[in-house]
């Protein structure tokens, strides 16, 4: 989900229809850094040698791979409960609440990292400012 619909409408946000205008050069390299950051705490894996300018984002990262991680073990457990006893929902609005929900995480996630990360400030704001449009 990280990989193939959030880090990639950050990444491109123009080719989702987020964006109108094209990006300069360094936006682009901006939004593909905070891509990148997310794609790592999704998938658990620190940044190592191979990427060293991304070092300083580890401690980021362990901050909040536990809770991110939590956050997928409550979306993902079944639910243990009597069918007939649910009011009718359509798959649609689960979505919705689901996609919601994911939205206002990584809002939080985005509001940690102008916090934590000073030099990165600005990327992260146009990234928010995206997500939220």
């Amino acid at each position: 989900m990280f990989l193939r619909f959030i880090c990639a409408a950050i990444a491109a946000p123009e080719a989702f229809g987020f964006q109108k205008e094209p990006l300069t050069s360094d936006e682009r390299r901006s939004y593909v850094l905070v891509s990148k950051i997310l794609q790592n705490l999704a998938n658990g894996v620190k940044f190592g040698h191979k990427e060293s300018y991304m070092l300083a984002f580890n401690s980021f990262l362990e901050v909040y791979e536990p809770k991110l991680f939590a956050y997928f073990d409550v979306v993902s457990a079944p639910v243990q409960v009597n069918p007939a006893s649910l009011p009718m929902v359509t798959p649609r609005s689960m979505v919705e609440e689901a996609t919601m929900r994911l939205g206002a995480y990584i809002e939080t996630i985005l509001d940690k990292l102008l916090v934590e990360v000073p030099n990165v400030t600005a990327q992260v704001w146009r990234t928010k400012r995206f997500l939220m449009e």
